[in-house]
């Protein structure tokens, strides 16, 4: 009866668990569990033996009641009922939520590898929620960006407008040519600019109108049946196309060109101007 202790580590070692097994059940330091096997008792503290010896014994396969009994008589004291010894350890050791046995002591004993391991969500967590943020706003500032370029460059191009009042004051036809396009009704032009300009165009007779062209952006304007007239400023950077087909040589220069465009028979006419000097 005295070596009650050894009959629980027989008996666990004939259930075959492994000290560290019983560890990882009980969450028990493995020491205290060589104590009890021992009857090594006064190496744990008063509050913790009993629930220590309880938990040792059910999680084996023993009897828990007897146990503490024989742990009682082993120590020559009184052993209290079951319920108020339980209602003195809670009230002994703060912080357990429930009676349970195995619930106070993996409250109680909550390893240094759990409070790590949270630690490092936590920052990971952290580090994601600032890098999301951090590209967020790196996107946002790109598209705020391209969205104002339009707007800036638009100022520094006035110098870049073209009218039929500016062509009659400054400058005067140099050269035209003729040429035919194999190409039918409705007719869609495409507008490239290597740089920011003003262009004035009218279709079908209508009134004119002016459109600013973006660098390097493609502009496809209103369709067309019958006829456009179409005045650039410059002839310099930019590519014209009609429903897909290039109109003919147009020279590069940095004075201004017209585009006049027929149906019948589909036909462009390209006539550049250059300063007038008068």
């Amino acid at each position: 009866m005295a070596q009650f202790y050894l009959e629980l580590k027989v008996l666990r070692e004939s259930r075959g668990i492994s000290l560290e097994e019983l560890e990882s059940r009980t969450k028990i330091n493995i020491r205290y569990l060589r104590a009890i096997e021992k009857g090594e008792f006064d190496v744990i503290e008063v509050p913790y033996l009993r629930l220590f010896l309880r938990a040792y014994a059910e999680e084996i396969g023993g009897d828990s009641v007897n146990a503490l009994e024989q742990l009682d008589s082993f120590n020559g004291t009184v052993k209290k009922p079951l319920q108020i010894v339980q209602e003195e350890l809670k009230d002994d050791v703060p912080g357990y939520p429930s009676q349970d046995a195995n619930e106070k002591i993996n409250s109680s004993f909550q390893t240094d590898q759990k409070l790590r391991q949270d630690i490092i969500k936590g920052s990971v967590l952290l580090l994601i929620f600032i890098f999301a943020i951090v590209i967020f706003r790196s996107i946002f500032t790109e598209e705020s960006s391209a969205q104002l370029e339009p707007a800036s460059t638009n100022s520094a191009s006035v110098e870049s407008t073209i009218s039929e009042s500016i062509i009659l004051a400054k400058y005067r036809a140099i050269a035209s040519s003729n040429a035919m396009v194999q190409v039918e009704p409705p007719f869609f032009i495409t507008i490239q600019s290597s740089e920011q300009i003003n262009i004035l165009f009218s279709f079908d007779n209508g009134a004119s109108q002016t459109i600013t062209l973006f660098a390097g952006v493609n502009k496809t304007l209103p369709p067309f049946v019958e006829s456009a007239n179409i005045l650039f400023p410059k002839s310099l950077g930019v590519t014209t196309l009609i429903n897909g087909i290039s109109p003919g040589k147009i020279d590069e220069q940095e004075h201004p060109v017209r585009l006049e465009i027929i149906n019948a028979p589909p036909s462009v006419k390209i006539t550049h101007y250059a300063p007038s000097f008068n």
